[in-house]
């Protein structure tokens, strides 16, 4: 099976959630301003990750979902990295709105999307968010 984990990262955070997914299923792992380098009609399995910023992802990574014309019969997850601090919550998270674009490009989600924690903005993860990151990619991967 063919899967790819594409990821943003602005602090490190989101680069070390997408390693420990991408070793956990021994995927791919493409930094998203490398993603033109990924054939997504080849791709069985589509992972994509992101940062939360100002409640959706990068422009990097809007940028590399825009360019996905379709992906109809695919699977996919979606995931970011987020803060705990409430006020966050008025914006909503990444991974969602990753997702429903996804979704409304024909991909078939394989899980809910999910959202690993970093203390305030820049980080570092809390603990225990790395093996939060592995037992979430088995959970999707067997979806």
């Amino acid at each position: 099976m063919n899967i790819v984990v594409v990821y943003d990262s602005v602090f490190g955070n989101t680069e070390k959630i997408a390693e420990a997914i991408a070793d956990e299923l021994d995927a791919s792992l493409v930094n998203v301003n490398q993603s033109k380098r990924v054939d997504i009609e080849k791709v069985d399995y589509l992972i994509i990750g992101s940062p939360t910023h100002g409640g959706s992802s990068t422009d990097e990574t809007q940028k590399f979902i825009n360019s996905i014309r379709r992906i109809d019969g695919k699977k996919f997850a979606t995931f970011d990295t987020r803060s705990k601090m409430k006020w966050v919550k008025i914006f909503g998270f990444a991974a969602e709105r990753m997702d429903a674009a996804l979704r409304a490009k024909g991909g078939i989600s394989a899980g809910s999307p999910i959202g690993f924690y970093v203390n305030k903005k820049q980080g570092p993860l809390l603990d225990p968010e790395i093996d939060r990151a592995q037992a979430w990619a088995r959970e999707i991967i067997n979806s």
